[in-house]
């Protein structure tokens, strides 16, 4: 299984472009698009999104994840990650920092040598992460030409990051901080708001604002039958704290 974990977004070419490479070098590997709207450029948030929900995917799943800001420069090395027993595949270890802070006794990192014969300046996702993808799925990664590395940077801390790294469309806001932590307070402050904490939405009154831990969990905001973002004007990046 390959599991897509992009910026590139609905709109346009680019999932398309990628996932029909992934389709003409394995037809019968599944691929499933779990993000296509990580914040634009946003490594930081990308990082924490992917520590969170590659927890519940099987053993020997492949992530392939591009949030690639500075594609077709020397700042990072094209990298394969195993951790835990999956595979993540990507631009430069930063994007993977969380996996390794969450996974450091099974946790580690490879340089992609293997360069294709055409590789453009600004799709490396297309050109090069896919068809490693690929060959990890397949058992196939002496193809990819892995050598073991060093990490190339320090891992984002602290572990769990307090703020918003994403608004899904129903517009609840997530934030980077995990169940270890949400006992630490019962209320959540941002942007002057108090945001009380509630096990599910059916215990909000329609209408209001709350926090609680979701499904893959981090600390969300959310309304019930309403729009977080919207209301409250919610921006991923917005800083927020526990309160007594």
């Amino acid at each position: 299984m390959i599991v897509l974990i992009t910026d590139f977004g609905l709109e346009g070419p680019y999932i398309g472009q990628m996932t029909g490479r992934l389709y003409a070098k394995a037809a019968g590997i599944p691929v499933i698009n779990l993000f296509a709207d990580v914040p634009s450029f946003n490594i930081k948030a990308a990082s924490y999104l992917i520590a969170a929900y590659s927890k519940e995917f099987p053993e020997n799943t492949v992530f392939l994840c591009v949030v690639d800001p500075g594609v077709g420069s020397d700042k990072y090395f094209p990298v394969v990650v195993e951790a835990n027993g999956k595979y993540f595949v990507g631009p430069g270890d930063l994007l993977f920092s969380v996996v390794k802070a969450n996974n450091k006794k099974n946790y580690k990192q490879y340089k992609i040598g293997w360069q294709p014969s055409q590789l453009s300046n600004t799709f490396h996702g297309r050109d090069l992460y896919a068809p490693v993808a690929v060959w990890l799925a397949l058992g196939e990664r002496e193809k990819a030409c892995l050598e073991v590395v060093d990490s190339q940077v320090e891992p984002y801390a602290p572990l769990d990051l307090f703020e918003l790294i994403y608004i899904d469309k129903y517009g609840n806001a997530m934030t980077g901080i995990s169940r270890d932590v949400q006992s630490l307070g019962q209320k959540l402050l941002i942007k002057g708001r108090i945001f009380k904490k509630m096990h599910t939405f059916s215990n909000a009154v329609p209408g209001s604002g709350f926090f609680y831990l979701n499904s893959n969990g981090l600390v969300e905001i959310a309304v019930n039958q309403g729009n977080a973002a919207q209301l409250y004007d919610l921006e991923v990046g917005d800083a927020v704290s526990w309160v007594n």
